[in-house]
């Protein structure tokens, strides 16, 4: 116990001890003392950290977590090249030739309509061949945008050829042949759906 306290005021403490017991009361050196005590609990701190087992890292926490990242990836990845074929799919090239036909077609198809309207806003017996020469018209052109609108998705069969020079002259080469190609026919049109179906297995070996 350290404090600042004289002689006189310690032996007073004690002087109700004095007649039944012996009582020696001596000054120590409160610097020392202090210094070795600090010392002594320095070095037992020193030993209780030294005696602290280290801590365990788990590596394979990192591990896990790096080998998930390109599953994920993949997992995203897979539903994008699904909807980006489906969108291919879903998609067509029209050229302008069929185009500007269809367009045609509808003129000449409000042109009919326009003319049998007049015809049935006045019409009368003597204007009877003239309403069914209208009538065959409308049929005619009816059928005509009927059979346009079917061609739209009718692609030639030159765009399942296309990749047959290549495969032939890959082919040629690896089995050391001299080989000519000809095609004939393809300008003949399919629909798109067959044209995407076949593609596969006319260049299968």
């Amino acid at each position: 116990m350290f404090g600042e306290a004289t002689k006189e005021q310690v032996d007073e403490v004690f002087e109700w001890v004095v007649d039944d017991s012996e009582l020696t009361i001596e000054a120590i050196d409160i610097g020392g003392v202090g210094l070795a005590e600090a010392s002594s609990s320095n070095t037992s701190e020193d030993a209780t950290s030294s005696a602290k087992p280290a801590p365990v890292v788990e590596e394979s926490a990192p591990s896990q977590v790096v080998a998930e990242k390109p599953q994920t990836t993949a997992a995203k990845a897979e539903p994008k090249a699904k909807h980006q074929a489906k969108a291919e799919s879903a998609s067509i090239r029209v050229g302008t030739d069929k185009v500007d036909s269809l367009i045609n077609m509808v003129g000449e198809l409000v042109i009919t309509q326009s003319m049998l309207g007049e015809l049935g806003r006045n019409f009368t017996v003597d204007k009877l061949p003239r309403l069914m020469e209208g009538l065959e018209q409308l049929n005619n052109h009816t059928r005509e945008l009927q059979e346009s609108v079917m061609r739209i998705r009718m692609l030639p069969i030159s765009f399942a050829f296309s990749r047959f020079p290549r495969l032939v002259h890959d082919t040629s080469k690896q089995l050391g042949k001299h080989v000519e190609l000809e095609l004939l026919g393809e300008q003949t049109e399919l629909d798109k759906t067959v044209m995407e179906r076949i593609g596969d297995p006319l260049v299968h070996r």
